[in-house]
């Protein structure tokens, strides 16, 4: 199984905390090739506020990291995204055309600050849902409020949320409570996708194999192929999961 397509990562370069130059982001490429990701949505960090031009620069640096990834990976696609940091302007942001949706599509990869309340977590997405979007909220297990309450996660995505989870995270990296609780999800197949947020070609490289390894042995094939391959191709095409 491979053709693995990555939601969420910080590949384009000198456009946020990820990819430094263009060389570290073709490397970047290089190890997501290596590991069976044969799509790649990037998604650079957006806190939009009203009358800012951001979009412009993005698509700019995306179009030469597109044209460059073509010449030395010709099986790789690359689309636009972004991760969203929610505030009051975003649904107007997205709306007006400012904000990338992931792969020009409806959905869109929102955060929230890891403290936040469930109640602005909770209609956030229904002010999402109700401009016409659907939400993926990034890296699930961040936010503490849910880690204390799975039922919370069950809630969000009967409202229609889906849910994103770090490849980090399941191998660990980011600690044993985050890990424990995406193997709660998986178990639950709570989990839309797995992606890798990716910055670096060293620090926080895009790895996402060893999670499928174990996805696969511990959830099912079916389930694997589900948050690592067919639910992206639904994404891309803007359909229903």
């Amino acid at each position: 199984m491979e053709g693995y397509i990555d939601i969420h990562n910080h590949i384009i370069p000198k456009v946020d905390d990820g990819a430094h130059s263009i060389n570290q982001a073709l490397r970047m490429l290089e190890i997501a090739f290596s590991e069976g990701i044969r799509t790649v949505i990037a998604t650079p960090h957006i806190s939009y506020r009203r009358g800012e031009d951001r979009r412009s620069k993005l698509m700019g640096a995306f179009e030469e990291l597109r044209i460059k990834a073509e010449e030395q990976f010709p099986e790789l696609k690359l689309y636009m995204g972004s991760e969203i940091f929610y505030s009051q302007d975003t649904v107007y942001g997205l709306q007006k055309n400012e904000i990338p949706t992931l792969g020009n599509t409806s959905y869109v990869l929102v955060e929230f600050q890891p403290s936040c309340e469930y109640r602005y977590l909770k209609s956030s997405i229904q002010n999402l849902i109700i401009g016409g979007y659907k939400p993926v909220i990034a890296h699930i297990e961040r936010y503490y409020v849910l880690r204390k309450d799975l039922k919370l996660v069950d809630e969000l995505i009967l409202m229609g949320a889906y849910i994103q989870s770090n490849a980090s995270s399941i191998r660990g990296e980011d600690g044993r409570e985050l890990q424990r609780f995406v193997k709660k999800l998986l178990k639950r197949k709570l989990l839309h996708f797995v992606a890798t947020d990716s910055h670096g070609d060293k620090i926080r490289p895009p790895r996402i194999r060893e999670c499928i390894d174990t996805a696969k042995k511990k959830y099912g094939d079916e389930y694997a192929a589900d948050i690592f391959i067919h639910n992206g191709r639904k994404l891309l095409k803007d359909q229903y999961i």
